[in-house]
């Protein structure tokens, strides 16, 4: 039990320090006449912690979740082949759980609808929703792998490895998925200041 504590921390420390991030004061810039709107809302108050009704929406806070979840999932399921695999079986299963209610709530209750995307951006949206999807999908078939094999078949090697196969898949599906949603957002612009995002008031 203590193993699975210290694991557990060590994890949440990972995960944790994984969000940190420095701010490059030098290279910052000005905003223009357009983006006062925005700034206004999120710094009326003159605090720079903007609250959750200036973010237009909370997709981007969310879907880091099932990110770095899934993808410590899959790391803590092969190490399971090798140290302690009881105490990585229970690590994982919570993980998966976890980065599957996080992927069924960035697909569901703050998914990003757009408007106006030019022809290219729309292509990357489409595969991004496309891995996003198989991400979903397979994170839940994940949870539901690693429970039977955890409780039920008592962590034998041969549910293990179909455990990890799928665990697997699910982490590089989320990896591709992240990887388009940063492209729409860095590079196609989509998002960032609620640029062709639906508004619904």
């Amino acid at each position: 039990m203590i193993k699975t504590a210290i694991l557990s921390f060590a994890f949440l420390c990972f995960v944790l320090a994984g969000f940190a991030q420095a701010q490059d004061t030098a290279t910052r810039q000005e905003p223009d006449a357009a983006k006062n709107e925005v700034l206004a809302k999120a710094y009326g108050d003159g605090d720079l912690t903007a609250s959750y009704d200036a973010f237009p929406t909370l997709h981007p806070l969310v879907v880091h979740f099932p990110l770095v979840l899934l993808l410590l999932a899959a790391i803590a399921q092969v190490a399971a082949f090798f140290v302690f695999k009881r105490e990585l079986s229970w690590v994982t299963l919570l993980l998966l759980a976890g980065g599957f209610i996080g992927a069924v709530v960035a697909a569901t209750l703050v998914h990003l609808h757009t408007q106006g995307l030019a022809e290219r951006a729309q292509q990357v949206l489409e595969i991004h929703e496309t891995y996003a999807t198989y991400t979903l999908w397979l994170s839940g078939i994940a949870v539901l792998i690693k429970a039977i094999s955890h409780f039920y078949f008592k962590r034998r090697l041969m549910a293990e490895i179909v455990t990890v196969v799928v665990v697997v898949a699910s982490a590089t599906f989320v990896s591709l998925a992240g990887h388009y949603g940063s492209q729409l957002a860095y590079v196609e612009g989509i998002g960032a200041q609620g640029r062709f995002i639906e508004q619904h008031e």
